[in-house]
């Protein structure tokens, strides 16, 4: 009996690690470079947060996603909570700054 509940105990610790170290990778994997990246997408080539202006890597790596076929780089997580409420806003605040800046 006391090795049959070894064995459960180790597999629940054993899944319960997985389940923690996947968790995290995924939650890296949203602010890494690559992630958001999508060979259809336009690039975001500004250097600030649409949302808060403030300077991209200046709160750490700049979370990554994309919207409409265009991909949006911010520079913190509240950001792109904030974003997400008005999309079109933002997006046309994209374009119209990408086009001032050719």
């Amino acid at each position: 009996m006391r090795t049959l509940r070894s064995i459960l105990v180790g597999g629940m610790v054993g899944v319960s690690s997985l389940v923690l170290w996947t968790g995290c990778s995924e939650q890296n994997s949203s602010s890494s470079p690559a992630a958001g990246a999508d060979a259809t997408a336009k690039a975001y080539t500004l250097d600030t947060c649409m949302v808060s202006d403030e300077k991209l890597g200046s709160m750490g790596d700049p979370v990554i996603k994309v919207y409409a076929g265009q991909q949006v780089k911010f520079c913190c997580n509240s950001c792109v909570k904030d974003f997400e409420k008005d999309q079109a806003k933002f997006l046309a605040k994209i374009t119209a700054a990408t086009a001032a800046k050719k």
